[in-house]
């Protein structure tokens, strides 16, 4: 977004991972602001920004905090902007089983983790309406498969080929690893 000109707030609870993002900022020529903060409590103007979105948060926290991040997302977006979020999809079969696997043999490395089958009640917690809710990356659920020993690799070839062979319709049928909620303030 920031190499397309729009002007970019990343914020993080933790320092590291905003450390990576100037560094690839900087090796990119593009200006960015970098926050370290807790999203339920952003030290931002209300109605700041046109669109505020997360990816890999939400499913990392209970019901009640998950909400608590939407409505402080809300907050500093202007009224008619947009607040998205991008989560894992318990719809997506082989990140389940390669989730299942790794949580089985004590090699799953992103905590606990909630992938979502929707996000209509964690919206609706938050008091916003979900416009629209769509899944991407099916192929990207493959690479769950790795986590699976002695199956993984060759089972995720054996999908990347049955997919390369699928029409787009077809695709456009099955379950994305993510899993996206959009509303607008």
């Amino acid at each position: 977004m920031a190499q397309a000109g729009a002007q970019v707030v990343l914020v993080d609870f933790a320092s590291a991972p905003l450390a990576l993002s100037r560094q690839a900022f900087l090796e990119r020529g593009v200006a960015g602001e970098f926050v370290q903060a807790d999203v339920r409590a952003m030290p931002l103007p209300a109605g700041r920004f046109d669109l505020t979105w997360n990816a890999g948060v939400l499913e990392h926290a209970d019901p009640d905090a998950q909400a608590a991040m939407l409505r402080e997302m809300a907050r500093v977006t202007r009224p008619g902007g947009q607040v998205v979020t991008v989560n894992p999809h318990a719809r997506c079969v082989p990140y389940q089983l390669g989730k299942h696997w790794a949580l089985r043999t004590g090699r799953w490395p992103y905590g606990d983790e909630r992938p979502l089958f929707s996000h209509r009640q964690l919206f609706a917690a938050a008091d916003l309406a979900l416009e629209d809710e769509f899944s991407i990356g099916a192929d990207v659920g493959f690479d769950f498969l790795r986590f699976i020993p002695a199956l993984g690799p060759p089972l995720r070839e054996i999908a990347r080929a049955w997919w390369s062979e699928l029409s787009c319709a077809d695709r456009r049928q099955m379950p994305g690893y993510l899993l996206v909620g959009i509303a607008r303030t």
